[in-house]
């Protein structure tokens, strides 16, 4: 429909999203009065509740991430009752779940490319200042977080990238405190829409029970030959199913409708050695994306951006001396690599790249500060 491309004429756009947005604020206020926070913080929070305001028409385009508009079409006509999947060509069953999760939350209207916008800061903004409160991040990320432009901007917009991050954020915070059983709400959900960073949780699950095994050694042998019994027997099915995720990634950045040399210029991944070639040419482009390709002052932000994240993480390994502390942060850089690696193989477009490094790297900076406040609180209470 033409309305979830050219959205509403001002001033009906902006009382639509008024609404949402005084709906949130009047969220904030519910919590300051029940003295969650103080009045500064509830201030706070209301300003940067404004920044979806600032997106999708106004100082950006929201063409500069045309997703939005199968979101947003999606889930309005899923809490409107006329969603038809006939409607669409080949619909993906996940963007159709994450309309569901959108339609489901009690926001005053999905009309716009900024309603869920509202939803995503707001669900950021409030696991990060729960999060500090209980002080399982320190203040460095609280304010990372606040000020980072690419994450606000994300969080901001009418995608379900937020809505991951955070569903991988509480996971991880459940099994941190051993609530085993409340992790199991997002850690399905997380399966349902973005299974690859379900099994990042799984890693982080498999190296922390490594890190903590007394005998390593042993049990790492096992795993091993685990790993290799299985490659044996399902390694060709998992490849193909790999290569085909990898294939339709492929078309969607070069893809046939733009020319018929992407069937041409297209290769599957295969065991020999060209895997571990094209494997660290992908990990490099995937780190230091958009500086392989032609610059502008948005690209060169954004590389500026990615580097100050890497130091923020890298920094914590230079200069801490607890060995305890230094290994829960070779944890979390495993799984930053092992996520680095999986995504640098199915993604080739600058802009998606940047949309998922984001949130693996914010992932992988809440993920380790909830560990270390986590073992310094057990250490504290272990006297």
């Amino acid at each position: 429909m033409i309305k979830y491309w050219l959205g509403y004429e001002f001033p009906i756009e902006l009382i639509l999203d008024f609404g949402n947005y005084s709906l949130f604020c009047l969220i904030f206020f519910y919590f300051y009065k029940k003295k969650l926070f103080n009045q500064n913080l509830f201030f706070l929070l209301c300003f940067f509740m404004l920044t979806p305001f600032l997106f999708n028409n106004f100082f950006i385009d929201w063409k500069l991430s045309p997703d939005q508009s199968k979101y947003l079409s999606i889930t309005n006509q899923i809490r409107n009752g006329t969603f038809n999947e006939n409607y669409y060509n080949n619909p993906n069953i996940k963007v159709i779940i994450s309309g569901y999760l959108f339609s489901f939350f009690p926001l005053i209207s999905i009309e716009t490319f900024k309603s869920v916008g509202f939803l995503n800061r707001f669900i950021l903004l409030v696991t990060t200042v729960y999060l500090f409160k209980k002080n399982n991040i320190d203040l460095k990320l609280f304010l990372l977080v606040i000020l980072t432009p690419s994450l606000t901007y994300f969080s901001s917009i009418f995608l379900r990238e937020t809505l991951i991050l955070v569903l991988m954020i509480w996971s991880i915070y459940f099994i941190l405190e051993k609530n085993y059983f409340y992790s199991i709400i997002p850690l399905s959900i997380l399966s349902l829409i973005k299974f690859q960073n379900f099994l990042i949780i799984l890693v982080f699950l498999y190296l922390n029970f490594i890190f903590n095994f007394k005998k390593k050694f042993a049990f790492i042998i096992i795993n091993i030959i685990v790993v290799i019994v299985v490659m044996y027997f399902y390694g060709d099915i998992l490849l193909q199913e790999f290569n085909s995720r990898r294939q339709g990634m492929y078309f969607e950045n070069f893809g046939n409708y733009k020319g018929i040399t992407s069937n041409a210029t297209y290769k599957n991944l295969d065991v020999n050695l060209d895997l571990i070639i094209i494997t660290l040419k992908s990990i490099a482009l995937f780190v230091l994306s958009p500086i392989f390709s032609s610059m502008s002052w948005l690209k060169l932000l954004i590389f500026l951006e990615t580097i100050i994240l890497y130091i923020f993480f890298v920094r914590d390994f230079l200069i801490e001396k607890n060995p305890k502390l230094k290994s829960i942060i070779i944890l979390w850089f495993i799984i930053l690599l092992f996520s680095f690696v999986m995504y640098s193989l199915a993604v080739f477009n600058d802009g998606t790249i940047h949309r998922f490094r984001l949130n693996l790297i914010f992932f992988v900076l809440f993920g380790y500060n909830m560990h270390k406040f986590n073992f310094l609180k057990k250490k504290l209470h272990d006297g």
